[in-house]
């Protein structure tokens, strides 16, 4: 049987762009027969039989409710695929709550879910344990840019630092101080912030430039003009559940990242960035590769080549199809394990939802 590929996109906006979106036109310019749904996904019309079903982040209105999605969806031969690519406990409060309300049941109601870290999937393994790691890769790659980092910025120009990290008030609140005292010492440096409005009242100024979150290709467009990115990440378990993402965004915009202290010394070469020990090292080695321009021209040249040698959309887009490929020809196999996993009856058979439609998720 032919492979049909459903997704449901059931958060759009600019972070569904390297997860979802991207990869599944690139599929589709394949030549596979895969469509793409935004919410409000009404299943009769969206979900084709004998498809397999990909689902970003579901959010359902109770646990009964996922467990007749999945019913409808069985009795029509299809595989649901959750796609679920952050550790819950970094969601925003409310929808964690929810997902709390329904036992956590996007992530036991399935076939499979497919993650992004491989932390992550030993975590979400414990609802379902066919858990499997597809790691993103980014499509646009621009050409390596030494000459922006090339001398040490004049007097008339401004060497850009830009913050990006979105839900993560607590460690943006630990370096807001030293940020704000480097901004108003050093007046040569801009601060580019997006979407961060727990630093927009305490750091101020004609050198800070503060967007609302922007669509994909806006976001790059400026992340492009930039030399330096912070990404400061509190040493926990759901902080090294995340990915490198806005590593590999960096590199393909020869942007020198200072991350950690979670996450990426234990994912990325040292010499790729500047992965700190300690939250308060963060502003403190910022200082020190602003000056140091040979340091960033290092740093960006080496994560450029390594972004290329496997972190890409492109060297990863085969994989994706294969793995899809063979979940889908071991569709009966894979059905057999949830019913047993659930102890559910063979053929559900008990109710006609043709009219089923999916929760917005409102939070996120």
């Amino acid at each position: 049987m032919q492979l049909k590929i459903e997704v449901l996109v059931n958060s759009p906006g600019p972070h569904d762009s390297v997860r979802i979106r991207q990869p599944f036109e690139a599929i589709q310019r394949l030549g596979i027969d895969c469509r793409i749904h935004e919410r409000p996904f009404r299943f009769q019309k969206c979900i084709r039989p004998n498809s397999l079903v990909i689902w970003q982040r579901p959010l359902p209105s109770s646990e009964e409710r996922m467990k007749e999605h999945l019913e409808w969806l069985r009795e029509r031969g299809c595989i649901l695929l959750i796609d679920w690519d952050d550790h819950p406990e970094l969601l925003p409060n409310a929808v964690v709550q929810e997902m709390k309300n329904q036992k956590m049941a996007a992530l036991k109601y399935n076939h499979c879910i497919l993650t992004s870290n491989t932390e992550l999937a030993e975590y979400l393994s414990k609802f379902n344990p066919l858990c499997i790691t597809l790691e993103n890769g980014v499509e646009i790659i621009r050409d390596l840019n030494k000459e922006k980092h090339a001398q040490e910025f004049r007097i008339n120009n401004k060497l850009k630092v830009f913050i990006g990290n979105l839900n993560r008030a607590q460690e943006n609140t630990s370096i807001e101080r030293k940020l704000r005292s480097w901004i108003e010492r050093d007046q040569r440096i801009e601060l580019v912030m997006v979407g961060q409005k727990d630093l927009e009242g305490g750091i101020t100024g004609e050198n800070v430039q503060a967007y609302e979150i922007l669509d994909y290709q806006a976001y790059r467009s400026l992340l492009s003009t930039c030399h330096i990115a912070l990404a400061p990440l509190e040493n926990n378990k759901p902080n090294n559940c995340k990915t490198v993402l806005k590593w590999q965004e960096c590199a393909a915009e020869s942007v020198a990242v200072i991350g950690g202290p979670a996450l990426y010394k234990k994912q990325l070469s040292s010499d790729t960035g500047i992965w700190v020990k300690s939250l308060a090292d963060i502003v403190t080695k910022a200082e020190e590769l602003s000056i140091d321009h040979m340091l960033r021209i290092n740093l960006v040249t080496k994560a450029w080549n390594q972004l290329n040698n496997g972190w890409t959309l492109r060297n990863q887009l085969y994989w994706r199809l294969w793995l899809l490929g063979e979940i889908w020809k071991k569709r009966y196999i894979i059905d057999k394990g949830l019913v047993k996993r659930l102890k559910l009856a063979k053929n559900f058979g008990s109710k006609n939802n043709e009219s089923f439609t999916c929760e917005p998720w409102n939070s996120c």
